[in-house]
């Protein structure tokens, strides 16, 4: 494992730590590992910036005055795919955030360049993104859907029948709660993805807002129908709008404020469908 990493020419790229750190995160010991990881972050994912700095939308000609992420990438898709690698979700955390520098703001053709190129490289190993939805770790699970989230806008029905298919094999209500949500939030920044999927969307949201279902799970598939039944509704929808009518829904299910949103879409959808 890691062969190679002390061949690359750290030295030119400012960077003759990042071997020590690599192997620090992958460490067995748990303290060892979270000072590592923290100073992985800091130096090498976000180049000494910080992250409201990111945030802010600035840093990236420090993120890349290099191209030291490139080339530590190839490295960090080998550790995923290593079984006895403890907390890849720490990893996979760290390649969402590489992911998004693209949308930093612009300063120097050379830097957007380099962003461009990692989040292509990040995207060519979505093999390894995929099979990890199936990981015995569950905060591995729960952040490679964060990760495949982000690409939703480029590759939106691959992305969601992937995660959708991982929820419907998922046994852990906790993380089944947690992807769900996820998803909800990501086709809530594409609207336009949602609206290819919404027929298998609602059939899923019906199923685990099923009253045999756990209370947790109905409450979140309640707050991801708002948002999915304010697109055009299919047939499957309006149906389960009028059997959650009949059952004189529980309504602790909901927050006040998703409350009056969701009796609104209610309206609108048993209107449309007169």
């Amino acid at each position: 494992m890691l062969e190679g990493l002390d061949q690359i020419d750290w030295k030119s790229r400012d960077a003759e730590n990042v071997p020590d750190l690599i192997r620090g995160i992958v460490s067995k010991d748990k303290e060892t590992r979270s000072r590592a990881h923290e100073l992985f972050e800091h130096k090498v994912v976000l180049g000494g910036e910080s992250f409201e700095t990111t945030d802010l939308g600035y840093g990236i000609a420090s993120i890349f005055r290099t191209d030291l992420l490139l080339v530590v990438l190839p490295f960090l898709i080998e550790l995923l795919n290593e079984d006895q690698v403890p907390a890849k979700g720490e990893i996979l955390y760290d390649v969402k955030w590489m992911s998004e520098f693209v949308r930093l703001k612009p300063a120097g053709e050379i830097y957007h360049e380099r962003a461009r190129q990692l989040r292509a490289a990040i995207w060519a190993n979505s093999d390894t993104y995929i099979r990890l939805l199936h990981d015995q770790d569950a905060d591995t699970r729960i952040e490679v859907v964060f990760l495949l989230i982000e690409f939703m806008g480029e590759q939106g029905q691959f992305i969601f029948f992937s995660i959708l298919h991982q929820l419907e094999v998922e046994t852990d209500l906790t993380v089944k709660r947690e992807i769900l949500w996820i998803l909800h939030l990501g086709l809530t920044k594409h609207p336009e993805v949602r609206s290819t999927v919404l027929d298998p969307y609602v059939k899923f949201l019906r199923q685990v807002f099923a009253p045999d279902q756990e209370i947790a799970l109905r409450r979140v598939a309640a707050v991801c129908l708002i948002e999915a039944l304010k697109s055009d509704a299919p047939p499957e929808a309006r149906e389960m709008l009028q059997d959650f009518m009949m059952q004189k829904p529980e309504f602790t299910l909901l927050p006040y404020y998703y409350l009056i949103d969701f009796w609104s879409a209610v309206s609108d959808i048993l209107d449309s469908s007169v």
